[in-house]
């Protein structure tokens, strides 16, 4: 009786094995989220603090999940009367991801545009519209048809002029008056012959781009309850996102995951053989050609590009002897202009440490001799620039 009991609660445990690893490993595909938004918002608060940090993002990208369960049954007679049944069993649940940081400087700079974009913060030095539209591929313009020339009548979609796709408003009225362009407060302008209208390709301020001002920022105390899965920090400084915003918050999610693992499109490209003469020109015939030339060029370039070298930029021209001696004059008297600074800072400097060796003179136990003078002089500099720094601490 004992060891069937043992059998059948044995049988039990490894038949639930299985029930145990799907649950396992339907959660740990949940995380994923919870691993990219944590992720963002803990840059979130990076960039609160300092809004011109590097940000740092890694994305999982393989994980395993394994559940194992062991036991073992005995049964044991300790006379005629009376046996013993012994149990035990273990499991062993084991779960993790591999994570892939982003390393690459394009990508980490168009994530740091969008962090800026976040917490309203442009960067002189980088373009972010530029890199922006760059990987979309959308870098020039677009022309759209708005006026039908042969009908003499706006172009109609569904019953209603064409729409602007980058602010979903129409460009003329039904009786082809252009209306108001919101990103210039200027009409439209349509072209009378091909009668359409041209606009950028993307506009990076457009209404589905990264905004600032959804989020909170604050000290943990500041947090509310019901945000503590919508919470980010660095240092002592927490930022969170309340329910009616976090539609920007998976907007900059995911904006964050296209430059992970997406790079900019790349230009159709063509192999290019040319047959050269000696003048360097295209042979006109085989029996003409000395040479061959190969390279790869973009789709919409001249076949012929590749025998022409672009010339060098242009540069200044070198400067006249007249120009050469002013300089020399300016530079001299800039040179003597800081000499005389230069003498000035360091008279005040010997009198300020004139002063405090005549304030706090050194201890008999510190008297210099004569040939530790340099170390005495150190020493006072030292002080006095400890007396000057600000305190840390």
């Amino acid at each position: 009786m004992w060891r069937a009991i043992a059998i059948a609660l044995m049988c039990w445990g490894t038949g639930c094995t299985h029930h145990q690893l799907r649950y396992d490993t339907i959660h740990q595909a949940d995380t994923l989220n919870d691993i990219y938004r944590r992720q963002v918002l803990d840059n979130l608060a990076l960039f609160v603090v300092d809004p011109y940090a590097v940000p740092h993002f890694a994305v999982p990208n393989g994980g395993t999940s394994s559940v194992s369960d062991t036991g073992n049954a005995s049964v044991s007679a300790l006379n005629s009367f009376r046996k013993v049944a012994g149990l035990s069993g273990s499991r062993n649940i084991q779960e993790s991801w591999a994570l892939n940081p982003i390393r690459h400087p394009d990508k980490l700079r168009r994530m740091r545009c969008a962090f800026q974009r976040a917490v309203g913060v442009c960067d002189p030095c980088t373009d972010c519209c530029r890199l922006e539209k760059q990987f979309l591929g959308k870098t020039g313009n677009q022309k759209i048809a708005v006026w039908d020339k042969t009908k003499n009548e706006p172009v109609l979609l569904d019953g209603r002029p064409v729409l602007d796709p980058l602010t979903n408003l129409p460009f003329v009225d039904e009786g082809g008056n252009s209306l108001t362009d919101p990103r210039t407060g200027q009409p439209y302008k349509v072209d009378p012959d091909t009668g359409c209208v041209t606009i950028p390709a993307y506009d990076c301020n457009g209404p589905c781009t990264i905004k600032c001002g959804w989020y909170c920022q604050g000290r943990f105390k500041d947090v509310p309850l019901d945000c503590h899965d919508y919470m980010g920090c660095y240092r002592n400084t927490y930022v969170w996102v309340e329910p009616q915003y976090r539609h920007e918050l998976a907007k900059l999610v995911l904006a964050i995951l296209d430059y992970a693992e997406k790079d900019p499109p790349s230009k159709p490209t063509k192999d290019v053989t040319l047959l050269v003469n000696r003048r360097g020109e295209i042979a006109s015939s085989p029996l003409d050609a000395i040479g061959i030339v190969q390279s790869t060029i973009t789709i919409g370039d001249a076949n012929e590009r590749i025998l022409r070298v672009d010339p060098l930029p242009c540069e200044k021209p070198p400067a006249s002897a007249g120009e050469i001696n002013k300089g020399r004059t300016v530079d001299t008297q800039l040179n003597s202009t800081e000499s005389r600074t230069a003498d000035k800072e360091r008279a005040e400097w010997i009198e300020a440490r004139q002063r405090l060796q005549d304030l706090a003179p050194l201890a008999p136990t510190q008297s210099p001799s004569a040939e530790s003078a340099t170390g005495a002089s150190a020493l006072y500099e030292r002080m006095l620039l400890d007396a000057l720094a600000p305190s840390t601490r």
